[in-house]
């Protein structure tokens, strides 16, 4: 897994923050400063969360479109 040290949601109104180093976090609203989130590890739970189910996503993805060239256009070609 990657360790990407921030993560947005809601088409970018919020972004939470987290440096690694120093294990501190906060929240961006609308790109402005608007919580801290120091000490709360339910937020770092869902970031590592978040983080893992979007790099899930984008495997399948890619196995998605590496099986494409085999997609059956035309199910009435392939009936036994």
């Amino acid at each position: 897994m990657s360790n990407p040290t921030h993560v947005t949601v809601c088409d970018g109104k919020y972004t939470v923050i987290y440096d690694f180093d120093t294990g501190q976090s906060e929240c961006l609203r609308y790109g402005e400063p608007w919580r801290d989130l120091c000490g709360d590890k339910m937020v770092l739970a869902l970031f590592d969360e978040i983080v893992e189910l979007r790099e899930k996503v984008e495997q399948l993805e890619r196995a998605i479109k590496g099986t494409e060239k085999y997609a059956i256009n035309d199910p009435e070609e392939y009936k036994p």
